[in-house]
């Protein structure tokens, strides 16, 4: 499973994941699918991975915002 930050507009602040060629972005705050599928298990476990990690995504998103460069590593989801 991969993810990737997506740096846009602090409006559309998401990240994508995927799963075996199937892909979806993901909101940061609500960890909702905004867009796209995954399976329901690996969609559990991107929810849980987003849900445990929200704080460190949104100040890595505060850090892209400011242009600062300071953005962090986030434990990848095993």
């Amino acid at each position: 499973m991969m993810m990737n930050g997506n740096k846009r507009r602090q409006s559309c602040q998401k990240f994508q994941a995927e799963y075996n060629g199937q892909k979806a972005e993901i909101d940061i705050r609500s960890a909702k699918v905004i867009k796209g599928a995954l399976p329901n298990r690996q969609l559990k476990l991107v929810t849980a991975w987003a849900i445990i990690h929200q704080e460190e995504r949104l100040e890595n998103w505060n850090e892209i915002e400011k242009g600062t460069g300071n953005v962090r590593a986030i434990d990848p989801l095993r």
